[in-house]
């Protein structure tokens, strides 16, 4: 992962965790993955990736967390 980029898509989630992109919509969309939904697309924070890969829990911006929906 780049040090500098701070929100991925699901493509390059996907391609972090070497999953399939289906399964990664899949996960984001079923709030398993935090997001951010802005118009039609999702965008997850690198934090939320660390914090999944982690263990972190839901309490305290965890890594598993439902889609937020902006505009």
């Amino acid at each position: 992962m780049e040090a500098e980029k701070r929100i991925l898509t699901v493509e390059e989630l996907a391609k972090e965790l070497r999953i399939s992109r289906s399964l990664a919509y899949r996960q984001v969309r079923e709030g398993k993955i935090y997001s951010i939904k802005c118009g039609d697309r999702y965008l997850i924070p690198t934090k939320a990736l660390e914090r999944l890969l982690s263990g972190g829990d839901d309490k305290g911006g965890g890594g598993v967390r439902p889609a937020v929906t902006r505009g």
